[in-house]
């Protein structure tokens, strides 16, 4: 099913996708089709699995979201070159202006400001909301806007309203980058927000990249890790 928030119209590009049962048969366990509501094939048998239900709503708004007007929104969005596109059903949640309309804990607040933010950047003011609003979202901005701080201060929310996973439960959190290097940068920028947490929050952030030993990397997973970072 597409995200709620795209870049572009699905339904000009595919007819329907077909996503195959992995490792088990030959067989589609799922058949979408963007012009009607996907319907199910086959009931998966979990057989007895405890399935954990998953909290993704957390968007509480600051009196002074609240208030602003749909008009108002959208000269923020204008005023920061920011342009929307999606699929025109819920509203898109409105923009935050500063940190205090943020819903995060000081710790993360702390963090964005020894960062050098003194406000939100273009990209976290509108991806902020929609990523704790339990939105799906594909975001694009140009280098040095503060994308990782777009996604990084939501996920640790989202993970610590999970409960606390035991070893070889995880990940919770998943980040998918193009090199190794960006994979270390972001395991170093959420270990640098984590430090400033409370001692018992206790998560962890591991980097699975190429040009490591693969078996070293395959036991370490067998670990306590919230957070992966991989190409």
């Amino acid at each position: 099913r597409p995200p709620r928030s795209t870049l572009f119209p699905y339904t000009t590009l595919f007819r329907s996708v077909v996503v195959p049962r992995a490792y088990v048969a030959d067989r589609n366990r799922r058949h979408f089709d963007f012009h009607e509501k996907d319907r199910e094939l086959e009931k998966i048998d979990w057989k007895g699995e405890l399935i954990v239900p998953v909290t993704k709503e957390f968007l509480f708004e600051h009196p002074l979201t609240a208030a602003r007007s749909q008009e108002e929104c959208n000269l923020i969005r204008l005023r920061h070159s920011i342009n929307i596109v999606h699929d025109g059903g819920e509203e898109v949640p409105k923009p935050m202006e500063s940190f205090e309309e943020a819903p995060f804990p000081n710790w993360i607040v702390h963090s964005l400001r020894q960062r050098g933010f003194t406000q939100p950047t273009a990209i976290q003011l509108q991806a902020w909301p929609v990523a704790l609003h339990g939105h799906d979202l594909v975001g694009i901005a140009e280098t040095g806007s503060g994308k990782t701080m777009a996604y990084i201060p939501p996920m640790l929310v989202h993970i610590l309203a999970q409960p606390e996973l035991r070893p070889g439960e995880g990940p919770v959190g998943l980040v998918i980058a193009p090199t190794r290097e960006l994979c270390i940068q972001v395991c170093q920028e959420t270990e640098a927000f984590t430090s400033n947490g409370p001692a018992e929050m206790n998560l962890h952030c591991y980097a699975l990249t190429g040009g490591s030993d693969s078996e070293e990397q395959a036991t370490a997973l067998l670990g306590k890790y919230d957070i992966l970072a991989c190409t």
